[in-house]
């Protein structure tokens, strides 16, 4: 199934009608009122990428960024997702690639729901880190 079929079923589904990717094959959702996930699809090769911010780069430390790297290697701690700095909103984001994308909205939504789950996790983890440190 296409990733914008996924997408606009996904809005129909959750009451957010009129939700389509723009023509860059990108569109953002705000889950829970907390997590804003942006969702990026390569129409050549149907790979969807999504993301979210779980922090402030200026909350960075050496110990929260030792953190995030030691949970994110080989996507133990994270489902599979990796932690990155996303310059142009100076944030700690979290991300996962879905090379293949996805065969329906079921199996979209079992890895949204994981992806959000961490988003979750993390989100208190470099909160409380940052609390610590302060």
């Amino acid at each position: 199934m296409e990733f914008s079929q996924i997408i606009e079923e996904l809005g129909e589904r959750s009451s957010l009608s009129g939700l389509r990717l723009d023509e860059s094959g990108a569109c953002s959702v705000l889950f829970d009122e907390e997590h804003e996930v942006e969702f990026q699809c390569d129409p050549r090769t149907g790979a969807v990428l999504f993301w979210c911010a779980v922090g402030s780069v200026s909350d960075m430390t050496e110990a929260l960024a030792r953190k995030l790297l030691s949970a994110s290697a080989f996507g133990a701690a994270t489902d599979g997702a990796a932690f990155g700095i996303f310059e142009p909103l100076e944030a700690i984001v979290l991300w996962q690639r879905q090379p293949s994308g996805f065969v329906d909205l079921e199996d979209f939504t079992g890895t949204l729901d994981r992806f959000l789950a961490q988003c979750s996790t993390w989100k208190r983890a470099v909160m409380a880190s940052t609390q610590i440190e302060h």
